[in-house]
């Protein structure tokens, strides 16, 4: 028996339209595709980029750590800090035992400083902040009778310039502290709330003195961005505005940590577009025992 021409046709293939319509559903599943994962590379790559900011502020405070845990205790106050403001970060500044490779104090001792500097990044032409820590070897006095006890470390810390400078992080552009006292109080002050005496008063270049055996350790707040997302607010010259926000917060209570502070206001201090580029960390140090 004959097939009739409809059959034939039918049995032959697909129509026209058929195929416009496949080919359609096909075009349309591969754009979403396409989509889904240019969204997953970009979630990838934002995390990533998360990841190296939150990693490089962890090892620079890592390095503030080792430092500290190498510091210098005798021959009086050998740690200073200086308070920011809502344009400059915190300071510290102290004396601490050089480390060999391993890690391992030596007897020579050094200057430390760690602070938040505006560094310029010549390929780009913009100036962005940096967390900075700066050495320098003790210098000992011409009298070299002097002994440790003797030696006024708290003047030469203040006075001492310390200009051999390495970039810590470059993800880090807000720091502050707060001080731990041993009777139990939270502090900017590490002072206290006390009425402090003459002898508690910031030296000529605004250091505070720190005396150990009234506070047991402080901790350090940070707001760390990716350098990507850094470079995008230092060309849109709103990073001073940026870090001037974080910096004109002030904490609501004596006992609240800076970190805590920031990330109830993050929606209000910074842009929208900034938010979700920003991560907030704090560390805690404890001297070593007085």
């Amino acid at each position: 028996m004959k097939k009739t021409l409809t059959a034939w046709r039918r049995a032959g293939g697909f129509t026209l339209l058929e195929l416009l319509t496949a080919i359609t559903v096909l075009t349309l599943m591969l754009l979403l595709v396409v989509n889904m994962t240019g969204s997953v590379n970009d979630v990838v790559s934002h995390q990533k980029k998360q990841m190296d900011s939150i990693g490089s502020a962890r090892a620079a405070l890592d390095t503030l750590n080792a430092d500290l845990n190498s510091l210098v205790t005798l021959g009086g106050t050998t740690l200073l800090f200086k308070p920011g403001d809502a344009t400059v970060s915190d300071e510290l500044r102290f004396l601490t035992n050089t480390r060999s490779a391993n890690g391992v104090a030596r007897p020579r001792m050094m200057l430390v400083k760690y602070r938040i500097e505006t560094h310029h990044d010549h390929a780009l032409e913009v100036d962005h902040p940096v967390f900075v820590r700066g050495v320098t070897a003790l210098s000992w006095p011409a009298n070299s009778a002097a002994s440790v006890p003797d030696y006024d470390f708290a003047t030469t810390l203040a006075n001492a310039t310390i200009d051999e400078n390495s970039v810590a992080s470059s993800a880090m552009f807000r720091l502050e502290i707060v001080w731990l006292r041993k009777d139990g109080e939270v502090s900017r002050d590490p002072r206290g709330t006390s009425p402090s005496g003459s002898a508690d008063a910031p030296t000529s270049q605004g250091y505070y003195w720190i005396n150990l055996k009234e506070v047991a350790g402080f901790v350090v707040s940070v707001v760390a961005m990716d350098g990507g997302s850094m470079r995008r607010v230092a060309e849109a010259e709103e990073i001073d505005q940026l870090r001037e926000s974080f910096g004109s917060l002030k904490l609501t209570d004596e006992g609240i940590l800076p970190a805590d502070e920031w990330s109830k206001a993050m929606a209000t201090v910074a842009p929208e577009y900034a938010r979700k580029d920003l991560r907030i960390l704090s560390r805690t140090y404890f001297f070593p025992n007085q």
